[in-house]
């Protein structure tokens, strides 16, 4: 169902094609609601205009992605530029936009809000390389002398390049377009519900909040508070995705169905969503008009799918939803390969299709092995694509085989398969020295990546190969920020994402003092601003004070300077008796012969403070405490 305003798309549609048609740099930006995708796709329809819509950067093979898709039409030759390994992306990039310029075409890029410079940063060790590479590919595109150009983005100001001399078009929220509200027979089994909403929130809102509002509705949990936030226009499309998020977490098969659904890529044909997606016949509108939308394929929006996909982090979903992933994969794979089954790209009637089966295939589990290596690869990238979802579903030895062929086949000088290669290795208990080994090789590649460097140290403390972690954890140092500036920087990232897993290390097997060696490294200041980094101190503290005392009585979840103050739970007077001493402790064992508790004497000076142990009887626990014998406890007399 259409649910725009078709004039005011009109209108832009006209404004940027006469823009483009004039300057070789157009700038048109809008935020969420405001039409950016369908302009793409109406775009796409124009002679001579080439629509570019990247998968999101957590696909290894986003960049790879773009350039094909700026280079179809054009013949094998771009296409082979596109995929070409020896190159660099910016050159690539450079070559693909001079066959576009020399056709006069006009190239027309949607960047997805992932794809946004510095928000990827910390997000995983592999992201950092891949938001490199798409910043190296904007950065060309932006700068390319000949071609005629399009960029759509929601925020303009993030861009890593200036953009005041490009000719710009602001794009404002659309509201449902009218007429709209009077044909809503088209949401099938929702029609009631959409009823409901309209007559609930009028026209004042936006097609996707609408759709989001119906999707509620219709599962029960769209109540009058919200109607009432949705009508005054104070419910963002982010709160009724959440709240659309949270009624399908309690509701596992709709889960599923949807979690099937953000698994493409591409528009989904409306006659196979059943199929591919197992959604029930009476909620299929809610895939189709609700979640997604489009026509004859629907797809999500970006921030919808973001949703969906974090589905998987709860944990009465996670199991399932995982489980799901390498089947529904399997199905897109079959759905692709039979728009386009050639082994080669370059071949390719339809090399959108093409990518997509080698992107499904490589998602698709052990099982999908021979199909996908009997394919012309010739990026790493996919390389890259197969190796990350296999180590994602525990196949470590399968993923370790994928990054080797990768080496093999692309070369050495590859620093994110070898880190991958030597994780693999590890996590699937191979040898020592092999994985040892890539992980250096990483590092040597790409010495300024803090990534790297740190899985690096890590390692060598989980293989008790403490002088080598030291020696790595002064290199990293060196490596990642050699004046001591870098970790400084108000956000903490350096701290939160390279020392913070070397001190958790380093606790983990025990020696708190180069723990603490590792914890100082981090300024003060950052330590007192950020929670994590706090929480990080206490766990450390912790372990400095059990080491001192040689027990552990208080648990971590009391800050280490709120111990030692005086009882937390003893009254100060009991039976008419008033307390004149306390021992904070903790239950070690309860059986059958008694209840083991270890306690501590305060003082003052921590130096004098000492440890003592005592078995009570069953009987003497009931009448002391009266509670289960487990964790915490404080002592009185």
């Amino acid at each position: 169902m259409h649910l725009s305003e078709p004039e005011i798309e009109k209108h832009n549609l006209t404004t940027v094609a006469r823009l483009a048609a004039n300057h070789l740099r157009v700038l048109v930006n809008g935020p969420t609601g405001s039409g950016r995708t369908s302009l793409l796709r109406q775009l796409a329809n124009h002679e001579g205009v080439v629509a570019v819509e990247p998968p999101p950067l957590s696909d290894p093979d986003a960049v790879l992605h773009a350039l094909a898709q700026m280079a179809v039409g054009l013949g094998p030759e771009p296409l082979g530029l596109a995929q070409d390994a020896e190159r660099s992306i910016s050159e690539r990039t450079e070559l693909v936009l001079d066959a576009n310029a020399a056709r006069d075409r006009v190239v027309a890029f949607r960047m997805p809000a992932t794809w946004t410079p510095g928000r990827s940063r910390g997000a995983s060790p592999g992201h950092q390389l891949l938001a490199e590479r798409a910043e190296e590919l904007l950065r060309s595109f932006a700068g390319h002398a000949r071609v005629r150009r399009v960029l759509l983005v929601g925020d303009p100001g993030a861009l890593p390049f200036e953009v005041q001399t490009w000719e710009q078009l602001a794009l404002a929220r659309m509201f449902l377009g009218s007429g709209a509200l009077q044909h809503l027979e088209g949401f099938g089994s929702y029609a009631e519900h959409a009823d409901r909403v309209a007559t609930r929130c009028g026209d004042a809102i936006t097609p996707l909040q609408f759709r989001l509002a119906v999707g509620l509705e219709a599962l029960g949990a769209f109540s009058d508070a919200e109607a009432d936030m949705l009508a005054r226009a104070r419910s963002s499309v982010r709160v009724l995705q959440t709240r659309l998020m949270r009624a399908l977490v309690a509701r596992p098969q709709l889960a599923a169905a949807a979690y099937r659904l953000a698994m493409a890529r591409r528009p989904v044909p409306v006659a196979r969503l059943t199929e591919l997606t197992e959604v029930p016949d009476d909620h299929a509108p809610l895939l189709e008009h609700c979640l997604a939308y489009g026509s004859p394929g629907v797809r999500m929006h970006e921030v919808v799918r973001s949703g969906v996909v974090n589905l998987r982090g709860d944990p009465r979903l996670r199991g399932p939803l995982f489980h799901t992933e390498e089947d529904s994969h399997g199905r897109y794979a079959r759905h692709h390969g039979a728009l386009d089954g050639t082994s080669s790209m370059l071949d390719s009637r339809s090399p959108l299709d093409w990518l997509e089966r080698v992107h499904h295939l490589a998602h698709a589990g052990p099982e999908a092995e021979d199909e996908w290596a009997s394919l012309e690869l010739a990026s790493r990238e996919q390389y890259w694509d197969r190796g990350r979802a296999l180590s994602r579903h525990g196949h470590h030895a399968a993923a370790a085989k994928v990054y080797r062929a990768c080496l093999e086949r692309f070369g050495e000088r590859d620093a994110y398969a070898q880190h991958y290669l030597g994780f693999n290795v590890d996590r699937g208990a191979g040898p020592f020295e092999a994985a040892r080994e890539a992980y250096a090789k990483a590092v040597a590649l790409d010495a300024a990546n803090p990534w790297w460097n740190g899985r690096l140290v890590t390692f060598l403390i989980r293989n008790s190969q403490f002088l080598d972690a030291r020696r790595a954890w002064d290199e990293a140092l060196t490596n990642v920020d050699p004046n001591d500036v870098v970790v400084h920087s108000d956000d903490g990232w350096l701290a939160k994402h390279l020392h913070r897993w070397v001190v958790t290390a380093w606790l983990e097997v025990g020696q708190v003092e180069l723990a603490r060696e590792a914890f100082d490294a981090i300024p003060l200041d950052l330590v007192a601003a950020h929670e994590l980094l706090r929480d990080l101190e206490h766990r450390l503290l912790d372990a400095e004070e059990a080491r001192d005392l040689g027990e552990s009585v208080y648990p971590a979840s009391i800050p280490p300077s709120e111990r030692w103050m005086g009882p937390r739970h003893l009254p100060d007077e009991r039976d008419g008796h008033s307390l004149l001493a306390w021992y904070p402790g903790r239950v070690i064992e309860e059986g059958a012969s008694g209840v083991l508790v270890v306690f501590a004497v305060p003082h003052a000076d921590e130096a004098q403070r000492r440890v003592m142990s005592r078995t009570l009887s069953l009987k003497e626990w009931s009448a002391a405490s009266g509670s289960r014998a487990a964790g915490f406890i404080e002592i009185g007399s």
